[in-house]
């Protein structure tokens, strides 16, 4: 019989969204007035009445119908009429993005997203996110391109950096101003992201390095206008509209010849994807990105390829 240390349920625990994982299967939960309750019909009975409550911050959920309850084990427990082990297993595929071949492991994988997308759009937006992912080695390559031996070469070497180091979006990075840092924290402050939200992310040593720099030998050459707050300027002192930070991005990776192309977007999927394979919670990770819903990050599950190549070599036979 298959033995589960505590710390790796715990892991899974941590990695599972109950409110992801329930409507999953159907099922639609309503938020409530108090932060983090849900309620929804529940699909283990004949439930006439919302009578399916949740709490996402403690992944746990309760029907008020059927008597059930329990946490993220207990609910593919009795959704898939499965023994505890089985649905740790179940949990584990998902966390890695594994699908099996057939039967219930593989209609719970499908549920959740897994690598064979559930539709032709789905597939397509894999696809494009797979051709948008850069290696580590590749990234610096990218970066390494602009000539820091002038005003506009600083500039773009330290944007590059930032795009990077925090995955921001390209009207994100246009609009940052000299007071969005915290530069004993090491922070960067987005204000009025998607969606109208405001959020802080960390930034890296190097970027750090790369924008006091810039700051230091490039900015001073672009500045216009003494009281200008707006980060990174043009040549004209003004700030960088979003379409030509695509454009300088594109060139910088053409230049770099990794036969790959994109542009800002292209930092932000490797970001995602490069943490996430190191490690990270994708929570983390939703939070760097500013994505409001954990779904929307849950793409870079499937596109991260060294847990699969780690879960291939551990249990493939012929490995």
């Amino acid at each position: 019989m298959a033995r589960f240390s505590e710390e790796e349920l715990d892991e899974i625990r941590r990695n599972t969204d109950i409110v992801t994982l329930i409507e999953s299967y159907g099922t639609k939960l309503k938020a409530r007035p108090t932060p983090n309750e849900y309620v929804g019909q529940c699909p283990l009975h004949d439930d006439k009445d919302p009578s399916l409550h949740v709490n996402r911050a403690k992944g746990v959920w309760q029907c008020k119908g059927c008597g059930k309850e329990g946490d993220c084990f207990d609910w593919v427990q009795c959704a898939e009429k499965v023994s505890f082990p089985h649905s740790v297993e179940l949990l584990k595929a998902k966390a890695v993005g594994v699908l099996a071949g057939n039967g219930a492991k593989a209609q719970f994988a499908r549920r959740l997203e897994s690598p064979i997308a559930a539709t032709a759009e789905d597939h397509e937006q894999l696809f494009q996110v797979a051709k948008a992912i850069l290696s580590a080695s590749e990234a610096d390559k990218v970066i390494d391109q602009p000539n820091v031996n002038d005003a506009c070469g600083l500039r773009d070497r330290a944007m590059l950096e930032l795009l990077y180091s925090c995955g921001i979006r390209r009207r994100e990075l246009a609009e940052l101003k000299l007071y969005s840092f915290d530069r004993d924290r090491k922070t960067l402050m987005i204000t009025q992201g998607k969606g109208k939200k405001d959020r802080v992310v960390p930034v890296g040593q190097r970027a750090l390095d790369w924008i006091e720099r810039y700051l230091e030998e490039g900015r001073p050459k672009l500045v216009v206008d003494p009281n200008e707050q707006t980060l990174f300027l043009s040549t004209l002192g003004q700030q960088l509209e979003p379409d030509s930070l695509t454009e300088y991005v594109r060139r910088y990776v053409e230049s770099a010849e990794i036969g790959k192309k994109g542009s800002c977007h292209m930092f932000r999927h490797t970001m995602a994807t490069l943490m996430l394979e190191n490690g990270a919670d994708i929570r983390y990770i939703q939070a760097m990105l500013g994505h409001a819903d954990l779904r929307t990050t849950q793409i870079y599950t499937q596109v991260s390829i060294r847990k699969l190549q780690q879960i291939h070599k551990l249990t493939h036979p012929a490995d």
